[in-house]
Parts: structure tokens; sequence; C-alpha cells
């Protein structure tokens, strides 16, 4: 067993958005029961953000994948001086144990994933039972300890941050006093994306049924997404652009209900309690959708016999191709009924 009170603990999950989201009850975990701990978190620097005002963490260090070899050596010796006594590394790719390692912790927590198993000094039990996201992360201290598990994602947002958001509305003409449903309709991949003109016929069906402003996000990368549900939606609705990540989220937060890919923004969505609809494709709901449907999050997926397929690419889209818009409407007014 292992005491992790009283301790400097670095968490490392370096990369993804929804991977870290997916991290922050691993947080509140260790604090409910170890209040004396001193928690960090290390992590690529554009997704840091999202864990700022964590009133469990002593301080987020942000990392930077562009530095060179040599300011990599110097972030390293400054990493040393925070003189860590346990890291919990939830990625352990050979970049993360790498850090892991040269941090100098003693107490060194990680997977069995090949010859990365040398860097640390303590494994997790990993069998052939498959664990949604969460369970897996708080395996990282309940295989080394007795816990009590918080398994609630959270990312806290200030009342500036919510009410600047809800000012960014107000300017593009949106009522912020009558209901708001946020869609995004991208994903990083094309097979977790469901096809453009399914979307604007979802949110043409939406205004008409539930007297509801629909309002798109989009990346950077989404705009001939954006333009073909333009294109297709017989309806004006409104179409912004996703700007740093804590106004994402506080978007997000000001949406009645949000309704997503699988992908980083839908996980955003239910750590800032805002009723969630999850569109699955060849993704596992099970496992990255680990969010109770009693509190309004609910993913929805079509069974297909090549599923899971965990393709990146795909030309038959069979799985998209079953989920009908109608689905996607029941799920919705199931939710707008708690409102």
């Amino acid at each position: 067993m292992i005491n992790f009170n009283n301790k400097k603990i670095l968490i490392t999950r370096l990369k993804f958005i929804g991977d870290v989201v997916l991290t922050t009850p691993l947080i509140k975990t260790i604090k409910i029961n170890f209040p004396d701990s001193k928690i960090f978190y290390l992590t690529e620097k554009e997704i840091a953000t999202l864990l700022y005002n964590n009133p469990d963490l002593e301080e987020v260090i942000p990392l930077d994948f562009s530095m060179s070899f040599f300011r990599y050596l110097s972030f390293i010796h400054s990493l040393r001086k925070y003189n860590f006594d346990t890291i919990i590394d939830l990625f352990g790719n050979p970049r993360s144990a790498l850090l892991s390692f040269l941090s100098g912790a003693k107490i060194r927590i990680g997977s069995n994933y090949g010859w990365r198993t040398k860097l640390f000094t303590h494994l997790i039990c990993e069998n052939d039972i498959q664990k949604d996201q969460i369970s897996h992360h708080l395996s990282f201290v309940e295989d080394f300890s007795e816990v009590n598990s918080h398994r609630k994602t959270k990312i806290y947002l200030t009342s500036n941050e919510q009410e600047e958001a809800l000012d960014f509305l107000s300017k593009y003409e949106i009522d912020i006093k009558s209901r708001m449903i946020g869609i995004y309709p991208g994903a990083t991949w094309p097979a977790k994306r469901w096809f453009p003109e399914k979307f604007a016929i979802l949110a043409d069906l939406i205004f008409q049924r539930y007297d509801s402003q629909v309002i798109f996000l989009k990346g950077p990368k989404d705009n001939e997404i954006i333009e073909e549900i333009k294109s297709k939606a017989v309806k004006k609705h409104f179409y912004l652009d996703t700007f740093n990540l804590r106004r994402t989220a506080a978007i997000i937060s000001s949406f009645d209900v949000f309704i997503s890919n699988d992908c980083g923004l839908m996980h955003i969505s239910p750590a800032v309690g805002t009723y969630t609809i999850g569109l699955f494709g060849p993704g596992e709901e099970n496992i990255w959708f680990p969010y109770n449907k009693e509190d309004g999050f609910i993913p929805i997926r079509k069974d297909i016999w090549c599923h899971p397929c965990h393709l990146d690419f795909c030309d038959r889209m069979d799985c998209w191709k079953l989920l009908r818009i109608e689905d996607v409407l029941i799920a919705l007014e199931n939710i707008l009924k708690r409102l």
C-alpha cells in the first residue's frame, strides 16, 4: 500500500482534451482521501487551461511539444526542482514515461506497456475486463490504497467567464433568455463524424418542434462541414467559432443541451454541467461516455457487426447510416422534459 498523504504528487496526461477531462475524478479522489497531499498536473499547454482554477491542484504545469531539445533539458531540470514524491503517469507513451523517470520521483506509477515498464516502480493491475476511462484512471490509486472514489468530471469556470460567454452570445443576437441547443458536428477523425446533411435536418427539426435556438460550434478544421450544413439547412441557425478552450467551455455551459460527436468538446459538456447527447459511430460509449443517463447524459450508438472497429477512416460508414435523426430527437425530448 502507498500512503499518498503529505506527498507531492504529479499527475501526467499529456494529450487530448477528452482524456484530460476524464482524469478530473482522479484529482478529486486523491484530494478527498488524502487531504494533505499536494497535487500537480502536467499536460500539453493548449489543454492545460481546462485545469485552471481547480481547487484541488497546487499547480498546472504546461508542456510545449514544440520546444527544442535543449529547452527540453531545461524543462526536465525545472521539473526535478519540484522534488515530487510520486508520479502517476496516465498516458504511458514514451515521452511521458521518460519524463516520469527523469523527474526524480521515487514512486512512479504507470501501465504495463512494453519497455516503458522498466521506467516505473509500480504498475497498475490490468486484466481483460474492460473498464470505462474514469474507472481506469481511478485504478492508479485504487490498486495501491483503499479509497472512496469520486466519479464526476469537473471543469471549474469562474462567474466572470460565464458572464463573458453570455455577453459574447448576445453580440451574435442570440437570445440568452430563451432555450439554446448547442451542436458540434466535427471530430478529429472522419470516421467519428455523423453526416453534415443529418445535422442540418436535425437543427431544422429542433427549431420547428421545440422552438429552440440552434447554435453550431466550429473549429478551424470544420469550415467545410459547416458550409455544407449551412447549404442544406432550411432555417437560419447560429454558427460560432471555438476560440480558446476556456471560452468554449463557458459557452457550452450556457447551453441547455449540447449534442456532439465523440470528441473532446463532448467531454467538456458534462464537466461544465450541461445536459449532453453523445453520438457514437466506431467508438465504444461504454468506455468513452462514463456518465450517468439519470443525470441527463445520453450516448447514442447503433449496433453493427463490425463494432468496435477503432478506424479513423472508413469507406462504408454503416454505423452512422444506421443512426437516425429521430433517435437524437427522442433523446433530446427526454432531456427537455427536465427543463
